[in-house]
């Protein structure tokens, strides 16, 4: 039952994007595929803006969390595995992007539990 009323807010909830400032950049979201595999890297709400690092030569980005206005906030720091960045992605956003589930802890978003789908940054390497 429980199964059945989550397809169904599913269904009727309202259109989101992922970014509502920019819903010309869907197409090129849900074309994002994950490396080696042709998954799909995202559905509306698994990809999102973010800030990140290179340490030690790997890229370390933060998870965010969709707020309910739409926003996106960030937390947590963490490492991207190698073979789960998109190289030689064009990035028409201007932004680094993230694609990850998302674990919660309270109403935060934890690191461990949360599976990294795929990250497009914005230096291509």
């Amino acid at each position: 039952m429980i199964k059945y009323l989550v397809a169904l807010l599913f269904f009727v909830s309202p259109a989101l994007a992922h970014d509502k400032n920019h819903p010309e950049w869907n197409d090129w979201y849900m074309k994002l595929k994950q490396p080696g595999t042709g998954i799909s890297c995202c559905s509306i709400q698994d990809c999102h803006p973010t800030e990140y690092e290179i340490r030690n030569g790997e890229y370390w980005a933060r998870l965010g969390m969709l707020e309910q206005d739409g926003t996106w906030s960030l937390h947590d720091y963490v490492r991207i595995p190698p073979e789960k960045v998109l190289k030689k992605t064009t990035n028409p956003t201007g932004f680094p992007i993230f694609c990850h589930s998302r674990a919660l802890i309270g109403s935060r978003v934890s690191v461990e539990g949360s599976t990294i789908y795929c990250f497009v940054p914005t230096d291509l390497t």
